[in-house]
């Protein structure tokens, strides 16, 4: 384009050579309307002999800033400016004759345009090339079309028998773990039941003599009972029947306690029974029954004091 326009201003200015040659004889004074020469100053001092140069493509790569490789971003630019021809022409060939520059730029307009005629063709039997190499590939594509859709096929049963697989691995999971908590809690169920042997076996004991070491055996047994308790879902048909036994056997332990409390209250001696009191009273702490054992400790003293005033009076 920028050479068709050079071309263009240049028969312009074959046409008015006369007009050119009058200009040479008597240069016109400046004007507004000479724009390319007001920002341009010639120094005679500085100005070398002038020779003409001839038209090369460099030139206007040059000129028009262009990036060969970046060819799209220099087109974009190219279109976004304007191309100013006096200013090139009296910039680059203001001392090339007319005829000259007019046969050059004819020349490199030839070239391009050449390159260009060249360039399509090459890309034209390239473009041939390509579909004579895809010629007969129909039953090709539709062969890979219909194993395409086997394979995707194929694809979708394995993808649901992996689902499957995942939900029975899921499902396989969730029951072996619900089996584990059925096997604690039966062998926490066992163990509760041999405790609770163990429990009865002891208070049967105290029916007959009540120590202090057989209370804190029982004590031990209490809390590790009650431990298993916690652990044990109330809904199982085994903690159903023993709920009534567990009960009946902790209330027979509270009462071996507040029998013995008040026997030791009762029975104050020595310092060995005071010993046991404090011991008795631990238990019940543990145990968690401390008003229990304070309303025994009242009723008991006030029952000694009682009985000791009977015992006076009658003296």
């Amino acid at each position: 384009m920028q050479l068709n326009q050079l071309t263009t201003k240049l028969i312009d200015l074959d046409t008015n050579s006369s007009y050119i040659c009058i200009l040479l004889d008597n240069p016109p004074k400046p004007s507004k309307t000479m724009s390319f020469t007001q920002d341009i100053e010639l120094d005679s001092d500085s100005e070398t002999f002038p020779y003409p140069k001839q038209v090369t493509r460099s030139t206007f790569l040059q000129d028009l800033q262009i990036d060969e490789t970046n060819p799209t971003k220099s087109l974009t630019d190219l279109n976004s400016s304007e191309f100013q021809v006096d200013k090139f022409l009296f910039e680059h060939y203001r001392y090339t004759v007319l005829d000259d520059l007019q046969n050059e730029l004819n020349v490199l307009l030839k070239e391009l345009d050449q390159e260009l005629f060249d360039l399509v063709n090459d890309d034209y039997f390239e473009f041939i090339k390509l579909g004579k190499a895809l010629d007969g590939g129909e039953g090709l594509i539709d062969t890979l079309r219909i194993d395409v859709g086997k394979y995707r096929k194929k694809l979708v049963d394995e993808d649901l028998k992996l689902s499957k697989s995942q939900d029975h691995v899921r499902q396989t999971v969730d029951n072996l773990q619900n089996l584990k908590q059925l096997q604690k809690h039966a062998s926490n169920m066992l163990l509760l039941d041999t405790l609770m042997g163990k429990f009865e076996t002891l208070l049967n004991k105290t029916k007959s003599t009540a120590y202090i070491q057989i209370l804190k055996q029982l004590t031990s047994l209490y809390l590790s009972i009650h431990q298993l308790l916690s652990s044990i879902p109330a809904t199982y048909q085994f903690m159903i029947n023993k709920s009534e036994h567990l009960t009946m056997l902790r209330h027979e332990f509270k009462a071996v306690l507040d029998e013995y409390l008040r026997n030791a209250i009762l029975n104050q001696t020595d310092a060995d029974t005071a010993t046991d009191i404090v011991e008795i009273l631990g238990i019940y702490s543990i145990v968690g029954d401390q008003s229990k054992a304070l309303e025994i400790i009242k009723e008991t003293t006030a029952a000694s004091l009682d009985l000791n005033k009977i015992r006076s009076h009658d003296t």
